[in-house]
């Protein structure tokens, strides 16, 4: 019986010690749970900063086309410039060359 007494024993020491690294483990999961959570909410952060810098890029990249189209734009009414004072110098050119005739 004192046999059966001490096995008893010390199966319940052995099963409060699980329980207590059971409980050790429950608190380091929780943990390691929190962790996550502060993770996954810094990278949700890092997501919403990178989303907003591809709008700012996708932004700057128009603003670059429409700039460079202006400058075509620009380069070619220059051209025409050029030309129209040219057809005007030789216009004048002739209207002088009659005025003398």
């Amino acid at each position: 019986m004192q046999k059966t007494q001490s096995q008893l024993q010390e199966s319940d020491t052995r099963l409060q010690e699980t329980q207590s690294q059971l409980q050790e483990s429950d608190t380091r999961l929780q943990e390691t749970q929190s962790q996550l959570q502060e993770s996954d909410t810094r990278l949700q952060q890092a997501n919403t900063g990178v989303q907003e810098m591809q709008h700012q890029i996708q932004e700057l990249n128009q603003q670059y086309h429409q700039l460079q189209e202006t400058t075509i734009s620009f380069g070619d009414n220059r051209k025409k410039i050029n030309v129209f004072v040219l057809n005007l110098r030789i216009l004048t050119g002739s209207l002088r060359g009659m005025r003398y005739k």
